[in-house]
């Protein structure tokens, strides 16, 4: 498996911090949500004055449809904390 530096990983965040979609690539570079789990993000999920979110269900694409379920496994189920103040917000 590949792993990117944290140079690397800096210069990614850093070029993308414009990105609609930064915050998911911050949850995934920084906190290790999977694809789905990021997909299945709900904003009943996310205490931005608790600066935590719960990784409750993930979203995956499976036999042309889009499949809402539990995350992969009981351990993946979580709160996960967020920085107090996140890059670029």
């Amino acid at each position: 498996m590949a792993v990117w530096t944290a140079q690397q990983l800096v210069t990614f965040l850093t070029g993308i911090a414009q990105d609609h979609l930064y915050a998911a690539w911050w949850l995934a570079a920084l906190r290790g949500l999977r694809r789905g789990e990021l997909a299945g993000l709900r904003w009943t999920d996310v205490d931005l004055q608790g600066a935590e979110l719960a990784v409750a269900q993930q979203r995956v694409h499976a036999d042309g449809q889009v499949v809402v379920g539990p995350p992969k496994s009981a351990a993946s189920c979580r709160v996960v904390a967020l920085d107090a103040k996140p890059c670029g917000y």
